[in-house]
């Protein structure tokens, strides 16, 4: 709802920004120590970019991974940034993947995916060994933004059941690994914001 509006505004327009921000989709109630995975496709990119660079201005002591997956090489828009910050940062990991063309898109550098879906990568349990650390939910917080199909919302059945989408999306699968959904009621370790 935001995004259009924002494009909308003409040269010189204001726009009201609140004193306290609202939603769910934040860093509230990670630990310094936590692990923390941010996981995209190319329209969710974004906000997970200003969480990673949060993360290490605060000298966040737990490891931190972004995993973006795009059609095409082209649209990995942050590639030369992250790889700076890979640089820079020892516990920080970029994996890209592309979806449409099978590219290696640094044939020295070992953290590029392929062509995979970054559900197929959890599904086959090859996630770790491309991070180079294992995600476990008593000490790592997912953060999920983009296609909702690479989510996998699931929807509450009248008998409260939750009911997935097909195929398994990422909330699904980690759901199976041990992770929980967060909620107004709850902090889980599973975040997400549908950006599509």
């Amino acid at each position: 709802m935001l995004t259009p509006r924002l494009f909308a505004l003409e040269p010189a327009r204001r726009l009201f920004i609140s004193d306290r921000p609202k939603g769910r989709y934040t860093l509230e109630g990670i630990q310094p120590e936590h692990d923390v995975l941010f996981i995209s496709t190319g329209t969710g990119e974004a906000p997970h970019n200003t969480m990673v660079v949060e993360l290490l201005r605060r000298k966040h002591r737990g490891r931190i991974g972004a995993i973006v997956t795009v059609r095409y090489q082209r649209d990995l828009a942050y590639l030369t940034e992250y790889r700076e910050l890979e640089k820079r940062f020892p516990a920080f990991r970029y994996l890209p993947s592309t979806t449409r063309e099978a590219v290696n898109l640094d044939p020295s550098h070992p953290q590029y995916v392929g062509k995979k879906y970054t559900q197929n990568l959890f599904a086959m349990g090859e996630i770790s060994r491309l991070l180079g650390w294992e995600s476990l939910p008593e000490n790592t917080h997912i953060f999920l933004c983009g296609n909702p199909a690479m989510i996998g919302i699931p929807r509450r059945s009248d008998d409260g059941e939750l009911d997935f989408p097909e195929p398994p999306g990422m909330i699904e699968i980690l759901l199976r690994q041990g992770f929980t959904l967060d909620s107004p009621r709850n902090l889980g370790n599973i975040h997400f914001e549908k950006f599509w």
